[in-house]
């Protein structure tokens, strides 16, 4: 297996790519942001949450609209009541 994967990967294989790849970008962008390094951790969170997003989907969760639809979604499918192990289901 080559660094980037199986040779011929799956359609869920290459979206899963794509999703790195985004997340990739939006990680290693973050310090262009003028005075992060005075964020809150609860802001650093917030904005990692909404990388995850629109890496996943970058239609569906863009902006702050967005942002809030995937913790809403978040809260729904991996709340309180789910456990990790019920995750890895």
């Amino acid at each position: 297996m080559s660094r980037k994967g199986v040779p011929n990967p799956t359609p869920e294989q290459r979206r899963m790519r794509e999703i790195v790849n985004r997340m990739k970008k939006y990680v290693t962008t973050y310090d262009t942001q003028l005075h992060y390094e005075d964020y809150s951790d609860e802001t650093f969170i917030i904005d990692m949450l909404y990388g995850i997003g629109i890496a996943i989907d970058p239609e569906e969760y863009r902006y702050a609209t967005g942002l809030q639809k995937f913790r809403d979604k978040l809260h729904i499918e991996y709340g309180e009541k789910r456990t990790w192990q019920a995750l890895k289901e």
